[in-house]
């Protein structure tokens, strides 16, 4: 018989409790079940899988390796089965759920129109908004906790993703008034900025989950160069005040900079068309 079908979600629920409980006792209160019942529920869960999961020989409850490998994907499973959970209650109210990822820089410009026109054309689509850096939206995508996201798009990812362009984008240096490279960039006004010029300026950076993070990292890797870093933070608001104020210089996308924010920038011998 197929062991898919002698397996249920309740013996999974049993298995993962107990592992996260750390205990066998613990876990069966949780479960309001009895202790002994729970032991034999186990018990036959690796007796149906042909697996031993639990490592018996000590005194503290332990996983096998083989224990450890077979958690992992229950705790994908139980997660996508709780998040299916929620989806049929929305539909069983007449609504239709969405899990959509956002880059945070994205969420200042390309989110908010497109939602508007959305939800016009499908007042009754509900989202579910989950804003982090590019690399870790394409991990949830291809785990399958997100539905769709607005991110970079990455040729390698083209065999595990379906992209659909909407823009491209160029990134610049942006300084403040008061930054030093105000100065040097006037005093050369037909050369670029180098990063010998820039190299020892206070930097923002954002946090390593950012795909643009990772192409500026590499840069300063490449010519072997420790940049300033003030600051890491995707917080778009932040970034831009600290650098109206002189604080740090940043690479932003020449979307979200507007003539108000009081930002400079900066001709350099790195951008980014993204």
């Amino acid at each position: 018989m197929d062991i898919l079908n002698t397996i249920t979600l309740t013996q999974l629920n049993y298995f993962y409790t107990v592992v996260n409980s750390k205990s066998v006792h613990e876990a069966a209160k949780k479960l309001l079940i009895t202790q002994p019942s729970l032991s034999v529920a186990l018990k036959n869960l690796e007796s149906e899988l042909q697996l031993s999961l639990f490592d018996r020989s000590k005194r503290q409850l332990t996983l096998t390796a083989t224990g450890k490998q077979f958690y992992q994907e229950v705790t994908a499973l139980l997660n996508h089965t709780a998040n299916l959970e929620d989806r049929i209650k929305l539909l069983q109210k007449g609504r239709q759920f969405i899990r959509l990822g956002v880059a945070p820089m994205m969420s200042s410009f390309i989110f908010p129109v497109i939602f508007n026109h959305f939800q016009k054309a499908h007042p009754d689509i509900e989202f579910e908004v989950y804003e982090s850096g590019v690399l870790r939206l394409k991990q949830l995508l291809k785990e399958q906790k997100l539905d769709i996201a607005f991110l970079i798009k990455d040729e390698s990812d083209a065999q595990s993703l379906d992209f659909t362009s909407l823009l491209e984008t160029e990134y610049h240096l942006y300084v403040g008034p008061d930054d030093p490279l105000v100065n040097i960039a006037a005093n050369r006004p037909n050369q670029m900025i180098t990063l010998n010029d820039y190299k020892n300026i206070p930097m923002i950076f954002y946090k390593e989950t950012s795909y643009i993070q990772a192409i500026i990292t590499k840069y300063f890797q490449i010519y072997n160069v420790n940049p300033k870093i003030r600051l890491r933070t995707n917080q778009i608001h932040t970034i831009t005040q600290l650098v109206r104020d002189s604080v740090a210089a940043a690479f932003m996308t020449d979307k979200i900079v507007t003539p108000s924010d009081g930002l400079i920038r900066i001709n350099t011998d790195i951008n980014f068309l993204i």
